[in-house]
């Protein structure tokens, strides 16, 4: 019986390779089902356990006919369940076909009702509004890149052999690829690959999948916003005004600023001999997409939390709109205190802690699995005793929570210690601006010489905080922020 999940023109012997290899791997999908019928959690189960397979069987260094059949089959798998997560996350409901209706996430998608923001030449550009819904990362992120088209072609590696090896599968793929790219030289990628790879990239990345991201038809795309930072006399100085019947109505003007984003060009180039390509065999496109997919994973994670807004995104740590809490009296250097994170919660915007995370660097953790507070003598001069407040918890499938909101760690952050090596951040209230799609080339006409393939991937991209300034509560001192981190302790 032929079946969804598996492809069409897989022989008994391929299915036999794959399940004898697979049962190695828990979670790895073998039963005859069609990938709609999944739940959601189960898809993404299976997807992990895909890609451990394919890890691991890309580290053999003469991988068995058995080994290199499974590796084929695993790899189609996996472009099966890709594309059922991604078509999930493109409707807004995660939900399997088998379920009446539709869930909507909180995900799904901008509020229709925003206004029409301009870019430079006065056209249309995009919708934005202040503080609105929930995050639309990843599938809009997505969403840049229409179809999922392979030219023809296996995997990521067997195109890879077909430039070294000037295939003529190349001329008859045109349809296939991306447009746009051809100016780069070399030979454009089917955007099915390239699709794969900013998935495998947002899957590694803390900011965008959680951020507001925009597209921008140009370089540079001004858009305006409402100046809601003081808040003393009104949201962007509008107030319900008290009004007798029949009498005249206060006219009132709302104050307004713009963000400009400007896109910084991001590439990441990796030379590849023919040796490496063909000697690989089928774990090469593997091997090469994931760390091209860290790579980039790493290299926008940095600018869009570290960035300093000179020549390059303005990052979350780095705002002029992120508060800083200042350390406790006499706290002891790179350490975390729980009064250290109370005052961060305290400090956040209140709209914002149904949608905010914390991002920490793993040098952080250990503070947390050892949270402690200490209990002081009558006359506050010494300790005598403390307890675990409880605020730190993990799941069974390894996801954390801090004051029941999610944790993710990342090596992206500063080092314990530093400032901003924890934050408590609303990334909704992020802005990620990227010009068209992400492209990647390959060409063999560089490095011909050398007996080098070349493959580049670029990504243009700017982001910032949709704040210009800490805000200014309508009652109270202590300014707040959708964006709040730690002072250093040293």
């Amino acid at each position: 019986m032929k079946i969804d999940l598996f492809p069409s023109d897989a022989t008994d012997a391929d299915l036999q390779a794959y399940a004898a290899v697979a049962a190695d791997f828990a979670d790895a999908p073998l039963e005859n089902a069609d990938v709609g019928f999944l739940d959601w959690s189960e898809l993404q189960s299976s997807r992990r356990a895909l890609r451990n397979m394919r890890g691991e069987l890309g580290e053999v260094q003469n991988p068995s006919a058995e080994q290199q059949r499974a590796l084929k089959i695993a790899a189609r798998v996996l472009q099966t369940i890709n594309g059922e997560l991604d078509r999930r996350s493109e409707s807004g409901s995660r939900e399997p076909r088998r379920t009446a209706g539709r869930n909507t996430s909180a995900e799904a998608g901008d509020d229709p009702r925003h206004p029409l923001a301009r870019v430079a030449g006065d056209r249309p550009a995009l919708s934005l509004v202040h503080g609105g819904g929930g995050g639309i990362g990843a599938s809009r992120v997505l969403a840049c890149f229409n179809g999922h088209d392979r030219g023809g072609f296996h995997d990521f590696g067997d195109f890879a052999r077909a430039v070294a090896t000037r295939d003529p599968r190349l001329f008859n793929a045109a349809s296939g690829m991306q447009t746009g790219v051809a100016s780069d030289g070399g030979a454009a990628v089917p955007v099915g690959f390239l699709r794969d790879l900013m998935a495998a990239s947002l899957e590694q990345e803390a900011v965008r999948p959680r951020a507001r991201v925009i597209p921008m038809p140009t370089g540079t795309v001004t858009l305006p916003r409402f100046d809601t930072t003081n808040r003393s006399t009104g949201v962007a100085t509008l107030t319900g005004k008290p009004t007798a019947e029949g009498a005249t109505a206060v006219a009132q003007k709302a104050k307004t600023t713009d963000i400009v984003l400007k896109a910084t060009k991001l590439v990441c180039m990796v030379p590849c001999t023919d040796e490496l390509i063909e000697d690989a065999g089928p774990t090469f496109g593997t091997l090469l997409s994931d760390f091209m997919a860290q790579a980039m994973a790493a290299t926008v994670d940095d600018y869009l939390l570290l960035g300093t807004g000179v020549a390059q995104p303005v990052g979350v740590v780095n705002a002029d709109c992120t508060v800083e809490v200042t350390k406790e009296s006499g706290q002891a250097a790179a350490t975390l205190l729980p009064a250290n994170l109370a005052k961060m919660v305290a400090r956040l915007a209140p709209a914002s802690f149904g949608r905010s995370v914390w991002l920490a660097h793993s040098s952080v953790v250990a503070q947390l699995f050892t949270l402690t507070q200490t209990i002081k003598n009558i006359a506050g001069t010494e300790n005598v005793g403390g307890f675990g407040p409880g605020w730190f918890t993990t799941a069974p499938d390894g996801t954390m929570q801090l004051l029941s909101r999610p944790l993710v760690v990342t090596d992206r952050l500063q080092p314990l210690g530093t400032s901003g090596d924890i934050l408590l951040a609303d990334l909704t209230q992020y802005i990620v601006g990227q010009v068209g799609e992400a492209r990647l080339a390959v060409d063999r006409s560089v490095g011909f010489k050398e007996g080098e393939t070349w493959f580049k991937l670029t990504l243009r991209l700017d982001g910032q905080p949709m704040h210009q300034a800490p805000i200014t509560p309508r009652r109270g001192s202590d300014t707040l922020s959708p964006f709040v981190k730690l002072e250093t302790r040293s």
